[in-house]
C-alpha cells in the first residue's frame, strides 16, 4: 500500500501574490480549479495509492476527491512532512508539493517504477536541463552540473516506512543549514562539495555519501518527465500551468514535445 502525502502549507505571500489573492498557493486557480486539485489528480490516479493526506487547509468549493483527508500546517517543510508521514499508513511513501499541477499519474508511476527499481529508502527525481527546456521552451529553472550534464530537482519524493528514523535526523540537519549551505560541509564532506561546484562530482558519489552518513540507500532518479520539475513559484510558471492546463489535452507536452 502507497501512501500519498501533499505538502501545500504555504501561505500566499510571496511573488505569486501579484498573480492571485489566493490566501494559500495551494488554492489559486488554474484552469478553474485550486492548484492542488491537479496534483491530487494525478496521486489518485497512480497504481497502488490507496490514500492521499494534504498538510495543508481544504480549498473552498467541489472538485477534491472525497477520499482527501487534510491536516493543519506547521511552521516547517519538515514538521509537514512528519505530520504527513505520521498520518498515512501505507509502507511506502510518496510525497509531493502541491505546486506541480502539470504532472499525471502515468508521472507519478515512472516515477515509482524507478525509485523501487532502484532500490532506495529514499528517492528523488532529477530531470536534465535539454528535457526541460525541450517539453517547456523558455521554462525558468534552477539546474546544477553533475557528472558532466546539468540537472534540476523534482517535486515527488518516495521514502520507505522503515527508514524514517534514519531520514528524520538527515532531513533535519539539512533543512537547518538551508540558508547556511557552509554548514553543510561536514555533512557531505569538503570533496563532494567542492566537485559540487566545480560540476566534477558524480551521482554515484552523492548516492554513497549519502549512505555513509545516513545510513540510508538514497537513490537520484534521472527521468526525462519535464512536469515533475516544473513546481508553480512564480507569475511565469502560473502563465505557463494554465496555458498548458487551459488547453483541450489534459497531458503535458513530454520530453521533445513541443507547447
Amino acid at each position: 500500500m502507497i501512501g500519498a502525502v501533499v505538502l501545500a502549507g504555504r501561505a500566499n505571500q510571496g511573488k505569486l501574490r501579484e498573480a492571485s489573492e489566493a490566501e494559500w498557493e495551494a488554492w489559486i486557480p488554474i484552469g478553474g480549479r485550486p492548484m492542488v486539485a491537479w496534483v491530487l489528480d494525478a496521486l489518485w490516479g497512480a497504481p497502488g495509492v490507496e490514500e492521499v493526506v494534504v498538510v495543508g487547509p481544504r480549498p473552498p468549493g467541489n472538485g477534491i476527491d472525497a477520499r482527501t483527508r487534510f491536516l493543519e500546517p506547521g511552521a516547517s517543510l519538515v514538521e509537514n512532512l512528519r505530520r504527513g508521514a505520521e498520518a498515512a499508513h501505507g509502507e511506502e511513501l510518496l510525497v509531493a508539493t502541491g505546486d506541480v499541477p502539470l504532472i499525471t499519474a502515468d508521472d507519478v508511476a515512472h516515477f515509482l517504477e524507478r525509485a523501487r527499481a532502484a532500490g532506495a529508502d529514499l528517492a528523488y527525481p532529477i530531470v536534465t536541463r535539454e528535457a526541460c527546456e525541450a517539453a517547456y521552451p523558455g521554462v525558468a529553472r534552477t539546474y546544477v552540473r553533475v557528472g558532466g550534464r546539468r540537472y534540476t530537482g523534482g517535486n515527488l519524493f518516495y521514502l520507505k516506512r522503515e527508514a524514517l528514523d534514519r531520514v528524520w535526523p538527515f532531513l533535519d540537519r539539512v533543512y537547518a543549514a538551508r540558508k547556511r549551505p557552509l554548514t553543510l560541509l561536514p555533512l557531505f564532506g569538503a570533496r563532494i562539495a567542492l566537485g559540487a561546484l566545480l560540476g566534477r562530482v558524480s551521482i554515484g558519489a552523492i548516492e554513497r555519501r549519502v549512505e555513509r552518513i545516513a545510513g540510508l540507500r538514497g537513490r537520484a532518479v534521472v527521468t526525462d518527465r519535464a512536469a515533475i520539475a516544473v513546481d508553480v513559484d512564480k507569475p511565469e510558471d502560473l502563465d505557463l500551468a494554465r496555458r498548458v492546463l487551459g488547453s483541450a489535452a489534459r497531458r503535458p507536452p513530454a520530453a521533445g514535445e513541443r507547447l
